[in-house]
C-alpha cells in the first residue's frame, strides 16, 4: 500500500469527486475499495469510470480480496439474486 485515502462522513458525490482528482495523479496504478455496505456504491462508480483493471474490491470485514467469481457467486458460494 502505498497511500489511503480515508473519506468518513463524506457524501457519494463528494468522494466520488475526490476519488477523480487523485486518479489525475501521474503515480495512479491502482484502488483498491471497500466494497461491503455504504462502500459498494463508490467501488462500483470507480469501476465503471476507471474500468475493471484498475480498481479492485475489498471486504474489509473479512480482509479477502474481491474476485470477479466472489462478486458474482457471493462469499459463500451461493449465487446472489
Amino acid at each position: 500500500m502505498r497511500g489511503m485515502l480515508r473519506m468518513r462522513n463524506m457524501r457519494l458525490p463528494d468522494q466520488e469527486l475526490r476519488l477523480m482528482e487523485l486518479r489525475k495523479c501521474r503515480q495512479f496504478r491502482q484502488v483498491c475499495i471497500d466494497m461491503t455496505g455504504l462502500g459498494l456504491g463508490l467501488f462500483e462508480y470507480a469501476q465503471r469510470h476507471m474500468g475493471e483493471h484498475m480498481v479492485s474490491g475489498i471486504n474489509f470485514s473479512s480482509s479477502v480480496s474481491a474476485t470477479r467469481v466472489i462478486r458474482e457467486e457471493g462469499v459463500n458460494g451461493r449465487r446472489c439474486g
